[in-house]
């Protein structure tokens, strides 16, 4: 300021805070020069923390967008990610046994609080792969990945084992297994343990209970399950047919197999969502799923298809909530579980946020689920982040740019920004992709043209009736008429999907397609049989 520190408190008392000057540059030049050289030094100091606050700050806010960035969950340093098991046997059709003893090592770690692992069906888009391990393990943001191959011969399995860190792309460790047959559940429950040592981890009196429990000693009815597993992981009713027929055989060899009768009701639950709805085998699959956790309480999965059914079909939510929550308990690796219990909290109880960490926490675990992605692209829809619901179904897209459903939500999207153009582009790319019959892509276009966003509402409405197929989607249906403001049928079409296909119906309350139907006595109605109240309540 032209004078030394020393002055300010005389200058400022005579001149005022108003009066003080700024010397000339040259004046402020020799100033400095008069500061120690340890102020200059504190001074560098204090810029460098703030532009290193900035640089943090900046970075920070920049992770947060993106699919991958925008999650909050802290990544586990034990997080695993196990490649599908190459099968070595001459016998090629022995691939369902290297997938089984896949999933099998996958359970026995999930097992192990401190492991976070990948599900399987995130895995298999890795079977045939040729990146490095270091990319995998980016894409899937894991610390570790175990390699194997398995071998039959005989009456023996042979086993070799890889534990790399997939951030150095370094071997922990290796070794091969050599086992009788019969004592494959052995060697997978040794695997695990070998893994937990190599990472420094001590397993507690249960941990270890849980990874030494022996299935079935029947190994003609763990070959079955294992083929039932191979063909009910397909998602295609035909395939998950044959999954249910050798479940049921497992069974038979082994009426004690607590695990076979779990996968054949959670199969017989899959064959339903997937086509029309049968009660009458969901009354069934009901009865084999309380058959094993009468077996045994502590299988994850049973719980999560009780709480399915309870909630689905039975409209218990009390209890679809308190067995969501035993799965997870029993299992926190259970991606499944996380995504049924976030669509729980975002469609019966519309707690948005809390439904939100439960499916970044299904998709942490299973990052390359098809569905869980669309679901979590509706959510962030449902609330307006149209850039976080973009994302979602761009990456679903490099998953499976075949299926519909993304682009369905795509244009689902545009509409409600109003930019109905764009929504029409989405939708002939769909429909190019289900038929490629230009004549039905050239007729949505006819009918936007001709009334706008209703009229192809009113145009693909048309279209399923017109088909008189048994196979048409009652539920899609009343949300279409809904959409242009047709009340009087969307309640009809409710109504029809409500005695024909309940499955369909837990998220009837929070839909957004029903929003002008919120106060129409009818829809209420079918929200009190549901025992899903009312929103006054709430």
């Amino acid at each position: 300021f032209g004078y030394p520190p020393g002055e300010v408190k005389f200058r400022k008392s005579i001149e005022g805070d108003a009066n003080v000057k700024y010397g000339t540059p040259y004046e402020t030049k020799s100033i400095i020069k008069k500061i120690s050289r340890p102020k200059i030094l504190l001074v560098y100091i204090v810029m460098v923390a703030v532009i290193i606050s900035i640089f943090f700050y900046i970075l920070k806010n920049s992770n947060e967008s993106g699919f991958a960035k925008h999650k909050k969950i802290e990544i586990n340093e034990k997080f695993i990610a196990v490649l599908p098991i190459k099968n070595l046997s001459d016998n090629k059709e022995n691939q369902y046994f290297a997938d089984g003893v896949m999933e099998d090592i996958l359970n026995y770690l999930s097992a192990i609080k401190e492991f976070r692992v990948i599900s399987r069906s995130s895995m298999e888009q890795y079977r045939d792969t040729k990146k490095a391990i270091p990319e995998i393990a980016r894409e899937l943001q894991v610390s570790y990945i175990i390699e194997s191959s398995v071998q039959i011969y005989q009456d023996s399995v042979r086993v070799i084992v890889q534990l790399v860190d997939a951030k150095k792309d370094e071997h922990i460790w290796s070794q091969s297994f050599v086992r009788a047959y019969k004592n494959i559940f052995f060697l997978e429950s040794e695997i695990a343990k070998q893994v937990a040592t190599e990472l420094s981890v001590t397993l507690s009196p249960k941990e270890k209970q849980l990874i030494e429990s022996i299935p079935t000693m029947e190994i003609d009815a763990y070959n079955l399950y294992l083929k039932g597993k191979f063909f009910s992981s397909k998602a295609n009713v035909d395939e998950i047919n044959i999954g249910i027929k050798y479940f049921e055989q497992a069974i038979k060899k082994d009426p004690e197999f607590a695990l076979a009768y779990a996968e054949l009701a959670d199969a017989i639950l899959n064959k339903n969502i997937f086509g029309l709805t049968d009660i009458k085998d969901l009354e069934k699959a009901k009865e084999i799923v309380l058959k094993s956790i009468a077996l045994d309480n502590h299988i994850s999965k049973a719980h999560t298809v009780l709480a399915i059914f309870s909630g689905r079909i039975e409209w218990d939510w009390k209890k679809a909530e308190k067995e969501l929550q035993l799965a997870i308990s029993l299992n926190p690796n259970n991606a499944n579980a996380h995504f049924h219990y976030a669509i729980f909290l975002h469609f019966i109880k519309g707690d948005f946020v809390e439904s939100r960490k439960e499916i970044d926490q299904a998709l942490l675990l299973d990052p390359l689920s098809y569905f869980e992605l669309m679901i979590s692209s509706k959510f962030y829809l449902q609330q307006g982040d149209f850039e976080k619901a973009f994302l979602e179904t761009a990456r679903a897209q490099e998953i499976d740019n075949d299926n519909l459903f993304s682009y369905w939500v795509n244009f689902e999207n545009y509409v409600k920004q109003a930019k109905d153009d764009k929504a029409i582009d989405e939708l002939e790319k769909s429909w190019n992709l289900d038929t490629g019959n230009k004549e039905n892509a050239m007729a949505i276009r006819k009918a936007y043209r001709k009334s706008g966003i209703k009229g192809v509402y009113q145009w693909i409405i048309d279209l399923d009736e017109k088909s008189g197929s048994s196979n048409v989607n009652t539920y899609w249906l009343a949300q279409k008429y809904a959409f242009i403001g047709n009340k009087n049928n969307a309640l009809q079409w409710l109504e029809t999907t409500l005695i024909k296909n309940p499955i369909e119906m837990h998220i009837i309350k929070y839909d957004p397609n029903f929003y002008n139907l919120h106060n129409e006595p009818r829809f209420l109605t079918i929200l009190n049989k549901m025992n899903l109240g009312n929103y006054a309540e709430q």
